[in-house]
């Protein structure tokens, strides 16, 4: 239902003078619920202006709290309250974000780093944020009475106010006995104040406060366009961003195809390696010699024709126009004034957002510095930073001239047998290096080199810092050299060979070994020692033998010294021991025949046994057995019925017990060593 402002008039009239009469203290308070924003960062629209790459006031993220960044959000920030508000009920869902708005008056109008009397100034010019946000547009409440802004907040209409070179909103009052207070909303604090900390008597806010209220009925309120949160090309830039500010492709990452994603490219010219945002000394310099370039100038003209003006010269670095731009202002009357003068400076103070001037900003110029390369080939890992420790190019040094590099040595050297150049540790080795570049662009950024065997995979380069000897173990060296200047240019690398030669041949051995008795002990049975010097590939290498007695009769121990020298007359021995040990046992042998017949007893056998070292070892019978068997296999001691006698090796048979016996005897022989060998003998008792 729609009541009439002038009936509601009436009622509340007559209700205070009801008041009034009855002696009742008369109060009023009204709150209009403007939601409440802290001043900070919050979209993901890319900041270029001040903030670092990472941490809690990221460049392309939302930011937990105010900042340097946030300090002049608080004009954005009461826009937004006062524009969300409006907004929840011409367009329900809808916001609009502080980024948003201090991307037309920071983008466009060079809102930002103004103070917030400008920011939402009004009258004669379109470009305060407030007018441009919502229409039509609303009234300058600056230095209103209490009762004034009772009327615009009874009528639904906000006000953002500032003083003291901050912005807030008043959203209601309060009037009762204890005084005229107003609602403020202070955007400053991170955390929403309580609605008690929220009034402040209205006595307290300077007289000379500016205020600019909200349209009586408005039809009109500008909200975040959908590409502000939307990244088509999942690159990590906006697609607003990509359209509105970098003229990059949204559906596309690599706008330029160069081979870095458009972010990437964009991240390197605003940020260090760190993340830091930029060499401050680089921008303090541009701004002193802008200073010192173009004075302030006092001329009373009016209107301002741009020729001797009192002009006030401000520049940030931002992504709307082609390289860092200025905005300039005639103080007397805030209005915008062309001198164009001023860019060639800019451009030769400023080359890093477009460094080789052809008007391509780097995220959408393939080549950033013109040297032939694109700049994915340069940054080879793409991430919008130059690692020259990792071989990478810069995209803003032209330069291609390789440098070059010398190598000598001082101290100690030679020729050896080969013809190569033969070094010890106390030689000196040398390299130095230039670079014959462009004057202002070329310079030796580091020279690097190692040194390992050839045999060996090359280690990592290390840094040159003056000259090096080798150490460690002798033999033959590559060293490999090269430089880098400060562009990256990346030396082709150069090697030479050496030979380190300290100690004598590293001279081993074969392994102790032993050799049968009866066997000989030269080195092609034994073995060959070998030397392996670090520069003669033929050391000389003998031998000679000293023998001692073994451990048993018939062995010896041979200790075989082995020598090697090298060239240079350093000598190396070494020792191997070699035995002559016997550990084979004798071999028996017997002269009983297969089988004899009863007549033959009384008849004797004799046992004998061979050795490969020892002429006489010693055999001795040990015991017979007599026995036969029956028709169906079972076995018959015959021990009682033949009589068998043996002593050492000899063993006699005087009665061989009969057809059918079986006769048995065992025989042990022992060498010198203590081998053993053992052997039985049998013979059958046959029918005549």
């Amino acid at each position: 239902m729609k009541i009439e402002k002038k009936f509601l008039f009436i009622i509340a009239s007559s209700f205070i003078s009801f008041v009034c009469f009855m002696g009742i203290s008369a109060a009023a308070e009204t709150v209009l619920g403007v939601p409440w924003l802290y001043q900070h960062k919050d979209t993901s629209m890319l900041c270029l202006e001040g903030d670092n790459e990472t941490g809690d006031h990221p460049w392309d993220a939302p930011h937990p709290r105010h900042d340097v960044h946030g300090n002049t959000y608080c004009y954005s920030a009461a826009t937004a309250m006062v524009a969300n508000y409006l907004l929840n009920t011409l367009h329900p869902g809808k916001t609009l974000s502080q980024d948003r708005i201090s991307f037309t008056y920071g983008e466009h109008y060079a809102g930002e780093g103004y103070p917030p009397d400008f920011a939402f100034k009004h009258g004669g010019t379109s470009g305060h944020a407030l007018d441009w946000a919502v229409s039509p547009n609303g009234d300058n409440c600056s230095g209103s009475s209490f009762s004034d802004l009772m009327n615009y907040i009874d009528n639904g209409r906000p006000m953002a106010v500032a003083w003291s070179g901050h912005y807030r909103v008043i959203d209601g009052y309060r009037d009762n006995s204890s005084g005229q207070f107003v609602h403020i909303l202070d955007p400053w604090p991170v955390t929403e104040p309580s609605d008690n900390d929220k009034w402040m008597l209205f006595s307290n806010i300077p007289s000379s406060y500016y205020c600019y209220a909200a349209p009586d009925s408005p039809t009109s309120v500008k909200f975040d366009e959908p590409e502000i949160w939307m990244d088509s090309d999942s690159d990590g830039i906006v697609d607003f961003d990509e359209i509105n500010r970098f003229g990059t492709s949204s559906t596309d990452a690599d706008s330029d195809f160069d081979g870095v994603a458009d972010k990437e490219d964009i991240r390197e010219y605003v940020f260090d390696a760190a993340g830091t945002y930029g060499p401050p000394t680089f921008y303090q310099q541009m701004r002193l010699d802008l200073e010192t370039s173009y004075p302030a100038k006092a001329d009373t003209s009016d209107p301002p024709d741009g020729v001797g003006d009192v002009i006030v010269v401000t520049m940030h670095l931002n992504a709307g126009h082609p390289i860092f731009p200025h905005i300039n202002y005639d103080v007397n009357t805030g209005l915008p004034v062309s001198w164009t003068d001023n860019w060639p400076l800019i451009d030769n103070i400023i080359a890093r957002a477009d460094f080789d001037g052809d008007g391509l900003r780097k995220e959408l110029d393939p080549d950033n510095d013109n040297d032939g390369l694109l700049d994915g080939q340069e940054d080879t890992n793409s991430n919008g930073i130059f690692e020259i420790d990792l071989d990478e190019t810069s995209n803003f040094n032209p330069d291609t001239v390789l440098p070059t590099t010398s190598f000598s040595v001082s101290g100690p050297t030679y020729i050896n047998n080969l013809g190569m150049l033969c070094v010890d540790s106390t030689t000196r080795h040398l390299i130095t290096a230039e670079d014959d570049g462009p004057d202002d662009y070329s310079g030796v950024y580091a020279s690097y080199y190692r040194h390992y065997f050839q045999s060996d995979t090359p280690g990592s380069f290390v840094s040159y810092g003056g000259p090096f000897m080798l150490t460690g173990s002798d033999g033959i060296r590559q060293i490999d050299y090269y430089s880098k200047d400060v562009a990256g240019n990346k030396e082709t690398i150069n090697d030479v060979i050496e030979c380190l030669d300290n100690n004598p041949p590293v001279l081993t051995c074969p392994a102790d070994t032993f050799v049968e008795c009866d066997e000989d002990a030269p080195p092609e049975v034994t073995g060959w020692a070998t030397a392996i010097d670090a520069c003669d590939t033929e050391p000389t290498l003998v031998y000679s033998d000293v023998v001692s007695a073994g451990a048993c009769p018939n062995t010896e121990v041979i200790s075989r010294t082995w020598t090697s020298a090298d060239t240079f007359g350093h000598n190396s021995i070494c020792v191997q021991i070699i035995e002559k040990v016997d550990t084979t046992p004798p071999v028996i042998s017997s002269d009983v025949p297969g089988a004899i017949t009863p007549p033959d007893a009384p008849i004797s056998f004799t046992a004998s046994a061979t050795d490969n070292c020892d002429d006489a070892p010693v055999v001795q019978i040990t015991g017979y057995d007599c026995f036969k068997y029956t028709n169906k296999g079972k076995r018959i001691d015959k021990t009682e019925s033949c009589m068998v006698s043996f002593w050492g090796n000899s063993i006699t048979i005087q009665d061989s017990g009969g057809v059918g016996t079986h006769i048995t005897w065992n025989v042990q022989a022992t060498d010198g060593c203590g081998n053993l060998s053992e052997e039985s003998f049998e013979i059958a008792v046959e029918r005549p």
